[in-house]
């Protein structure tokens, strides 16, 4: 999954924290983020775990369906244009 530089840039400037209560705002109340911390004090923020997060979500769920594991995951292009597809239908 990739995020555009503009996306990338925004969520390095915010914290868990403040993507809990995003998450909370949308309603999704079992998620949090906890015990967060960079091995390197001076590294960049990580940013990429939330979208991997709603990648999962997305793979759970067909796999869930009956769909096989198998193209899925790693994603093949068929699966990408799947995922966007249900990230817009979801909102997510």
């Amino acid at each position: 999954m990739t995020f555009s530089e503009d996306s990338r840039q925004k969520l390095k400037s915010v914290s868990t924290a403040t993507l809990t209560s995003v998450l909370l705002k949308h309603g999704l109340r079992n998620v949090f983020i906890r015990n967060m911390h960079k091995i390197n004090k001076g590294a960049p923020r990580l940013v990429g775990a939330f979208e991997q997060t709603v990648f999962e979500d997305f793979v759970e769920e067909r796999v869930g369906a009956g769909e096989g594991i198998f193209g899925l995951y790693p994603p093949e292009a068929e699966a990408e244009q799947a995922f966007r597809e249900w990230r817009r239908e979801k909102g997510r």
